[in-house]
């Protein structure tokens, strides 16, 4: 009895403190896993971007340190409510135990910030592929204008044009880690007009088509290369014999931008001294006996 009243005291409605504890322990580590969905929507703007946008990454970063968050504070809820022994206190022990397991799982998955640049990079890797094989067939198409007009290279003032009847796909001209996708994206060096293939010294690190700023029918060297490199601190370059490479950013300088010439001219043989296929003259005339001393 309480001041006379018939009926035991109403429990109080006031939610103690560390159940309350508990239950922010438990939504943040459940929204922890939601920067997984929110990290992968952000990817439908890096095609067109080659970034993710800050708003994303720091949404993403964000929502990753909730379970770690979450975790720590319901170990600690635990704790205290391990050493306070209430029978009303279950509904908190199963929320903070909840956080720390769910806590736990996402510091598993998730390892450490650096899983956005690393994700970043391994989503960059197919584009760079793809930009790869772009440039591989325009080398093809090169090769094919080079064959049909005596082994010269097209003019490098249209070089799009020129090369478009052979692919037939305008997509080739463009780099998938380009923003502008309205615009070529490659480049053709500008040393190789008129240039004969049979006579370049160095085929293999003579640069053909690389990366460069937007544009039509882009011709020149290094001056066009975009800045920043578009794949990971470097540049696609194909080269004169036709293949296709990933060159860094510190040893695209160590290309032959200026093709050389080859010494002499191609599958030329060393003069002889004499007629092919002559031999040598005889002292006398050709079956003529040699003449005796007497009669």
């Amino acid at each position: 009895m309480n001041g006379g009243s018939p009926y035991p005291p109403a429990p109080s409605r006031r939610t103690p403190v560390l159940a309350r504890l508990a239950t922010v322990a438990y939504v943040l580590a459940c929204l922890g896993p939601l920067c997984l969905p929110v990290h992968s929507l952000g990817y439908t703007a890096v095609h067109w971007r080659g970034s993710m946008p800050p708003v994303w990454r720091a949404a993403s970063v964000l929502l990753a340190a909730m379970s770690p968050l979450g975790a720590l504070l319901g170990a600690v809820v635990l704790g205290l409510l391990a050493a306070r022994r209430r029978s009303g206190a279950e509904r908190a022990r199963r929320h903070a135990g909840a956080a720390v397991v769910v806590g736990l799982l996402v510091i598993l998955t998730v390892p450490g910030p650096s899983w956005i640049d690393e994700a970043r990079i391994s989503m960059g890797v197919p584009r760079r592929l793809s930009c790869l094989s772009n440039e591989k067939q325009l080398a093809l198409a090169v090769a094919m204008y080079v064959d049909d007009w005596d082994s010269r290279f097209p003019l490098t003032e249209q070089w799009n044009e020129g090369t478009l009847s052979y692919i037939k796909n305008e997509l080739v001209y463009r780099c998938p880690e380009e923003n502008n996708d309205r615009l070529p994206s490659y480049a053709i060096n500008r040393n190789l007009r008129g240039l004969s293939v049979p006579t370049v010294a160095a085929p293999e690190s003579t640069p053909e088509l690389f990366d460069s700023i937007p544009g039509r029918d882009r011709a020149g060297g290094m001056e066009l290369l975009p800045d920043p490199p578009r794949h990971q601190d470097g540049h696609n370059v194909a080269s004169l014999d036709g293949h296709a490479t990933w060159v860094a950013q510190s040893g695209i300088g160590a290309l032959a931008w200026r093709p050389a010439k080859r010494a002499g001219r191609r599958g030329s043989l060393p003069k002889r001294a004499g007629r092919r296929g002559s031999l040598p003259k005889r002292a006398g005339r050709r079956g003529s006996l040699p003449k005796r001393a007497g009669r």
